[in-house]
């Protein structure tokens, strides 16, 4: 009979990879999606660019929805896998572990380790990147201009 409570799981698999190469896979990851995403609006507007000229509106947001959208569930994924990697415990007698992995000494205690550089770079990255991309993408298409707009349209004259 098959048992699925004792089927292993997907750490089963993870506990054979080291801790910098799967952070690197779940930080990088999201990023090779992401230009997955944009290859094709990316290759129709250089590729093709006088097919392309009249419908480049259309091209845009077709190619851009699904990666805000992707951008949008993984932001937060990417930012907790970052950020804990700061997370250390004193285990005691000057030890100090990294909290989502006990088998790791804890980043912060060697700043020129791999995974303090990582951790700083995609921290920022997640952090400040997508969500100035976010704005930008706002800004692009007027959405605080149709904000203000309507605050200013909505007020009740007497």
């Amino acid at each position: 009979s098959f048992n699925f409570v004792a089927f292993p799981g997907p750490n089963c698999l993870a506990n054979e990879i080291s801790h910098i190469s799967l952070l690197l896979c779940v930080t990088l990851l999201p990023f090779a999606v992401a230009l997955f995403l944009l290859l094709p609006g990316l290759l129709l507007l250089s590729c093709f660019p006088a097919r392309a000229a009249g419908h480049r509106p259309t091209i845009v947001e077709v190619t851009v929805q699904p990666l805000l959208i992707w951008l949008f569930v993984v932001f937060p994924l990417g930012s907790h896998k970052t950020l804990s990697q700061f997370q250390c415990q004193d285990i005691g007698e000057g030890l100090h572990l990294l909290t989502a992995n006990y088998a790791v000494p804890c980043p912060k205690d060697d700043k020129t380790s791999l995974v303090f550089v990582v951790s700083v770079v995609f921290a920022l990255v997640y952090s400040l990147g997508i969500p100035l991309a976010f704005y930008l993408v706002l800004r692009a298409y007027g959405v605080p201009r149709m904000a203000f707009r309507k605050l200013v349209d909505a007020g009740v004259s007497e």
